[in-house]
């Protein structure tokens, strides 16, 4: 009714009258939009605090760590986890590696390398590894990565970061790493080959015998390796001859769940053609996982073809000397069979005895003072273990003496690929020696370098030239194993930074019992007996090889030896 009177007022009206209505309502239509627009803007703004709430809300519960920065690196927000971290010592940064405890402990955000500052220039940071120090420089490890803020127009306007704690992965995976050493020492302790297989019967890991195995079933040889890499070429027979079905060998019995330990433990024979039977003592246990399931295998092997073959017995001290043996080797025979058992069984239990003291240490707080004993009584076993090896290799250096003496000095070759089996020896060496740096130098040519060697003795002579490079070199220097072919012969050569010989001590060092003069062994290292060089001379020639050595004095030696291709038939 007051809008129909309005509209009738204003018809009826005087034109000035009227054009003042007409103002009117225009004024009342721009007050009435200000209004709706205040009112959308008060709603939006009250949509926004109440979004932004709920991502405080959402950032300050999160476990991560959340941190916002602006442009210039400022610090504008941050949850609860953040501060908790602030409140903790400076960052160290560790990309992608190991935290180096001797760098300075205070990393700046303002460094190129920062996750923040690589965020900032508009690069997309993950898994960037942060150490938070404590005052005795253990702390958390941080997973960060970096975000950068941008505007529609790609101009950064800041970043955020996100830290995630990874300390107790970490603490696992270095367990973890921890456990497979031990196991892997444990193994190297057995001197029959060892085998752990997963459950599909593949191999995952084994001792240095295993391997050594593996290499002669490559190349054509019996082995323990015939277990786990069935070939068409033998043939596992039980021990009365008769041919066993896939399902009975002892690989896939183990892997049903069957103990084969003490009396359960199985005999067998592999036959091949043209080859003499090997017999093998066989036991293994499965490995079960958290639900009960087996998961794997571990199988140890025996060679006991010398208690079973007719006709071959192991020798006792007096039936190793022959009539007219001369006296000298009469005494070499004896103390090199009589010695090693007992040599073997000190240096098991040393091994042993170390693994065991390992874990009782690792129970004991960082500050407990009787840690500190422990390690000087681990310390302690080591040199220990490292002196029956000592021992060892010198009984082993006499044994092969009186072999070569008697005559009885004989090679088992077979064929074999040179690079491969040379990489797998350097590899297996760096692992016994983590501390030094030994590397295995492939030649130019990616051709396969077909030789027929006694794998065992091969790895005796390259053993030897890298234990003296290891043993007459500073520490801190690399050792270099390489190979190269030159016309008919393959050249395997081991260079080093060591003290160098004179062109005489470069003649004399081959000869039996000769040891350079003038020259120190590193610390808990034995000069030697002067049998080596002179044994791995034997074995190289025996092979139609030959053995070299180029040296400067002061600047270091390069030992090598040649072995005859084989030719194509």
């Amino acid at each position: 009714m007051f809008i129909t009177l309005f509209l009738k007022t204003l018809f009826t009206a005087s034109p000035s009258l009227l054009f003042g209505g007409l103002v009117l309502v225009q004024y009342g239509i721009v007050i009435a939009v200000i209004c709706l627009f205040v009112l959308y803007v008060r709603r939006m703004r009250l949509h926004a605090d109440q979004v932004q709430r709920r991502l405080d809300a959402l950032l300050e519960v999160s476990p991560e760590a959340i941190s916002v920065y602006d442009s210039t690196g400022r610090l504008v927000q941050c949850n609860r986890a953040t501060r908790a971290l602030l409140r903790s010592s400076q960052f160290e940064h560790t990309p992608d590696e190991a935290c180096d405890e001797s760098d300075p402990q205070v990393t700046d955000f303002s460094q190129t390398y920062h996750p923040l500052s690589r965020a900032l220039s508009g690069e997309a940071v993950a898994d960037y590894e942060v150490r938070l120090l404590d005052g005795r420089r253990r702390g958390q490890v941080l997973s960060v990565a970096g975000i950068p803020i941008s505007q529609c127009d790609g101009k950064i306007e800041g970043a955020v970061l996100i830290a995630q704690d990874i300390s107790a992965f970490q603490a696992l995976r270095r367990e973890a790493v921890a456990q497979a050493k031990k196991c892997q020492a444990l193994l190297n302790a057995v001197t029959d080959a060892a085998y752990v297989l997963d459950c599909e019967g593949h191999i995952i890991q084994t001792n240095m015998s295993a391997r050594l195995a593996l290499l002669k079933m490559e190349g054509g040889a019996l082995s323990s390796a015939s277990l786990v890499m069935p070939s068409l070429e033998c043939q596992i027979l039980d021990p009365q001859g008769g041919s066993l079905w896939p399902d009975a060998l002892p690989l896939k019995r183990v892997l049903r769940g069957e103990e084969l330990v003490d009396e359960q433990k199985v005999e067998i024979q592999v036959h091949a053609h043209g080859v003499p039977d090997l017999w093998l003592s066989v036991s293994g246990v499965p490995i079960i996982g958290d639900e009960g399931y087996t998961c794997g295998a571990i199988l140890i092997v025996r060679d006991i073809t010398q208690e079973r073959s007719p006709g071959l017995q192991v020798e006792s001290s007096s039936q190793m000397i022959q009539p007219g043996q001369p006296p000298l080797d009469q005494f070499l025979s004896i103390v090199s069979h009589e010695l090693r058992t007992p040599l073997t069984t000190i240096s098991m239990s040393l091994q042993y005895s170390r693994l065991l003291l390992s874990n009782t240490t690792q129970t004991l707080l960082a500050d407990d003072p009787l840690r500190e004993k422990l390690q000087e009584i681990h310390h302690l076993l080591g040199r220990a273990e490292r002196q029956v090896g000592v021992q060892n290799r010198i009984i082993n250096d006499l044994f092969e003496l009186s072999s070569i003496q008697s005559s009885r000095f004989l090679l088992q070759p077979v064929a074999c690929e040179l690079q491969s089996t040379l990489s797998l020896l350097v590899s297996d060496y760096q692992s016994s020696h983590p501390e030094r740096v030994i590397t295995f130098v492939p030649p130019v040519s990616a051709q396969p370098i077909p030789t027929e060697i006694d794998v065992e003795r091969i790895t005796q002579v390259l053993n030897n030239y890298m234990n003296n490079a290891c043993k007459y070199t500073p520490p801190v220097t690399p050792i270099e194993v390489s190979v190269e072919v030159v016309q008919e012969e393959a050249r395997v050569l081991v260079r080093d930074e060591g003290p160098g010989l004179t062109a005489e001590e470069q003649e004399q060092v081959w000869k039996l019992f000769y040891r350079v003069p003038g020259v120190e062994a590193n610390e808990g290292a034995s000069k030697g007996a002067g049998l080596g060089l002179y044994i791995c001379q034997v074995i190289v020639e025996q092979h139609q090889g030959r053995v070299g050595v180029e040296s400067t004095p002061g600047v270091g030696s390069i030992f090598w030896f040649t072995l005859p291709l084989k030719r194509e038939a």
